[in-house]
């Protein structure tokens, strides 16, 4: 990757990383569904990764990734119990 393009990227994550910290917020990529701490993206881009177009994230609440988790949890254990229900017929 050129270095110019590489030295944007950067700062404009940079400027990202420093907007969620003052917003409280995490970084989500829409691509994979990936989310990142401020913490996380900044100790990643350092080390060449993720240094994807600033466009590709958005701010999002923590508690949405913590409320999919739990949809995802309660699902399973709907079907976990189904499961054993049927074990046990």
């Amino acid at each position: 990757m050129d270095d110019q393009i590489t030295k944007k990227i950067k700062d404009d994550l940079k400027r990202l990383i420093s907007q969620a910290r003052k917003e409280n917020k995490w970084i989500h990529c829409k691509y994979q569904d990936l989310w990142f701490a401020p913490d996380e993206l900044e100790k990643t881009n350092k080390e060449y990764k993720f240094l994807w177009d600033v466009g590709d994230f958005t701010l999002r609440d923590p508690q949405e990734h913590i409320n999919e988790i739990q949809k995802q949890i309660d699902e399973l254990g709907k079907q976990l119990a189904e499961i054993h229900a049927r074990l046990h017929r």
